[in-house]
């Protein structure tokens, strides 16, 4: 391991360092350019022989990010505010964003508020939305793709160059779009 990793590593343990819910594998290379967290009451576990290139956002307290073993993550954005999970043998290109969260309310009174309430870190996460997404085994996902709040990518399952993925993908289809369709069918 080289000695600018170790340092980016010791800087990922110090935005964890009050709790010991920082969890590197074996051989895993976290390699990263921003790791926001809330309070230090996050989660990230990252499994073995994984390389993880990316921007990590912890948007509430208690939020998780769980990713597998010998899985690829390029630069991308993981922007967490309850839960992402990433299986094992994942391969993420670059570019990439995972957002579990619709951000804001829909409605614009309560959004006039967000942003002096996200200063002064009070924001009302009663009103928006979340919900988990959830990565299977074995998927590939293209370049500059959107994996948006609620989804659940099947194992095997490969989400193409640029797609926006709204809705669950089942395991062995390539699915490519905006909002992101089945294009083919794969064997197992």
């Amino acid at each position: 391991m080289t000695f600018l990793i170790k340092i980016l590593e010791y800087f990922a343990r110090r935005k964890f360092r009050r709790s010991s819910n920082l969890i590197i594998g074996e051989n895993t290379i976290l390699k990263y350019r921003k790791i926001r967290c809330v309070d230090n009451i996050n989660t990230l576990k990252v499994g073995k022989n994984s390389y993880i290139d990316c921007n990590i956002v912890f948007e509430k307290k208690r939020s998780a990010i769980v990713i597998g073993d010998n899985t690829f993550i390029g630069s991308s954005m993981l922007v967490c505010a309850q839960e992402i999970s990433i299986g094992n043998n994942v391969q993420v290109a670059w570019g990439c964003t995972f957002l579990d969260h619709n951000s804001h309310s829909l409605d614009y009174k309560i959004r006039r508020k967000d942003l002096p309430a996200t200063f002064i870190g009070n924001k009302d996460w009663g009103v928006v939305k979340t919900q988990s997404i959830r990565i299977a085994d074995d998927v590939w996902i293209g370049f500059n793709s959107i994996i948006l709040k609620g989804v659940s990518v099947g194992k095997g399952s490969i989400v193409a160059a640029g797609s926006v993925v709204v809705k669950d993908v089942p395991s062995f289809v390539v699915v490519a779009g905006n909002p992101a369709t089945i294009v083919k069918y794969l064997s197992e």
